[in-house]
């Protein structure tokens, strides 16, 4: 749903639910992984997750680094 929203422009409150979720499941030492449609512009928000462990980066990411090329994507900011 994050990446959903971010694309529209309108992602703050499904932001704050991933973070909110996050500082949960690590206060109960479940494992935090994020995943699905992240991409070169919101990944950096999903970095930002409290007790992430993993990242899958999805198809989106991948697309831009077919793209673009996969050292430019993986060089971009």
């Amino acid at each position: 749903m994050f990446a959903a929203a971010f694309r529209t422009g309108s992602f703050e409150k499904e932001f704050e639910a991933c973070l909110a979720t996050a500082v949960a499941a690590s206060g109960r030492n479940l494992v935090v992984n994020a995943g699905h449609d992240l991409n070169l512009r919101n990944l950096p928000y999903a970095a930002r997750m409290s007790g992430l462990r993993e990242v899958s980066i999805g198809r989106e990411l991948t697309a831009d680094a077919l793209f673009m090329g996969f050292s430019a994507a993986l060089a971009a900011d």
